[in-house]
């Protein structure tokens, strides 16, 4: 399943990287380095999943996640967090309570493209009743 992507990473490089892999996999491909530009791009465009970092120029991750589900709530089960080992050991619960997939730093391609596969496949009306 493809789908429209919003990767929101503060770093140029890892952003890029994320663009061009999930592009390769036949998404049309949205980046955002800020959560103001996340917003903004959500504003204009519609978007089947959010691949979202912890760490933003700005604004954190957990508080743009609360932005988008508060927003756009059919995106609340299509977003997933990309955070390195110390990240997501800091965030555990919270990402436990949410039920958010992580993307592990280092980025793996292959994870990177199965993870947005799976949360495509996510019937956003039935997560909304979950």
């Amino acid at each position: 399943m493809t789908g429209r992507v919003l990767v929101v990473q503060g770093e140029a490089q890892l952003r890029d990287v994320l663009g061009r892999t999930l592009e390769r996999a036949g998404h049309t491909v949205f980046l955002a380095q800020t959560g103001e530009g996340a917003a903004s791009t959500l504003a204009k465009q519609q978007v089947d999943a959010v691949v979202l970092d912890l760490v933003l120029p700005n604004m954190m991750g957990q508080t743009l996640f609360h932005v988008i589900v508060s927003k756009w709530p059919e995106l609340r089960h299509r977003i997933v967090i990309v955070a390195d080992a110390v990240q997501q050991a800091k965030h555990q619960d919270w990402l436990d309570l949410y039920q958010l997939p992580v993307l592990r730093k280092p980025l793996v391609r292959a994870d990177a493209r199965g993870i947005v596969k799976t949360v495509l496949g996510v019937d956003p009306l039935e997560a909304n009743g979950a």
